[in-house]
């Protein structure tokens, strides 16, 4: 009798175990869009409301601080990530503040490579939206004047010759990752890692610009998105289980009953 329930007990768990884990934490994330349409436009209106000859002016990537998480079931996973910061330019009349934010979430595949590298790749679904403040620009004010007269003084906004606008945003994307994995405990059920990953973002959609009035302005006139290419590096911390390890000791108890 005991035979016959070790032999049924260990068909039902070779059926039906899996092993399902999962990890998260801080990760920073990088992205190149282009900011060709957008420094035009930047130049323009320095020049046209604050007499300049040379505009605010992006450049380099745009960087993001936030954080990653997912579950993974038997290879599958689903998860999500997400950040944002904000960025800023000089010109000689004005300055640019661009402020941004966007989440994503994440389905994919991770190939376990001697428990040591997940490796795969995923799908994204998402957006975010950002907004854009540039504002009357000045470095002649001295420590505590902030309406100039002379010094060094520090850069500053004059709130009453600035202006806001802002937009939506959703995208596609598509990306590959790979995490490596350092077990935290004897069994390699809890693990921290590092988690690399590398990808594109599509837009399938943006809304056009609003200014602080509420005022439409057609995103065509401003072209700017904030999808390309985009890299990320995190420090994740999770654990797993598996059906395996529960069949192990499953089986020593019958043995040893």
């Amino acid at each position: 009798m005991k035979r016959v329930i070790v032999i049924a007990l260990t068909f039902v768990v070779a059926v039906f175990a899996v092993e399902i884990g999962g990890f998260g934490g801080p990760m920073v994330t990088g992205m190149m869009p282009d900011f060709g349409d957008l420094n035009v436009e930047l130049e323009r209106y320095n020049g046209t409301f604050f007499g300049g000859t040379s505009g605010p002016e992006f450049s380099g990537p745009m960087i993001l601080i936030g954080g990653t998480g997912k579950g993974i079931i038997e290879g599958f996973s689903v998860g999500g990530w997400g950040g944002g910061f904000f960025k800023e330019a000089n010109g000689d009349s004005s300055k640019a503040v661009l402020g941004y934010g966007m989440g994503y979430a994440d389905f994919g595949y991770h190939f376990n490579i001697a428990n040591i590298l997940l490796v795969g790749p995923s799908l994204q679904l998402g957006g975010g939206g950002m907004g854009l403040h540039i504002g009357k620009f000045s470095s002649g004010g001295g420590f505590g004047d902030p309406d100039g007269g002379g010094g060094s003084g520090d850069d500053f906004f004059d709130d009453d010759e600035s202006y806001d606008v802002g937009k939506g945003f959703v995208a596609v994307g598509a990306s590959a990752d790979v995490t490596l994995l350092f077990p935290m405990n004897e069994r390699k059920t809890a693990y921290g890692g590092i988690t690399l990953k590398g990808g594109y973002l599509y837009p399938v959609y943006e809304s056009d610009w609003w200014d602080e009035d509420g005022a439409s302005i057609p995103k065509e006139d401003v072209n700017f998105s904030m999808t390309g290419p985009y890299a990320s590096i995190g420090v994740v911390f999770g654990g797993k289980s598996s059906g395996d390890w529960w069949e192990e000791e499953e089986d020593d108890d019958w043995e040893e009953w």
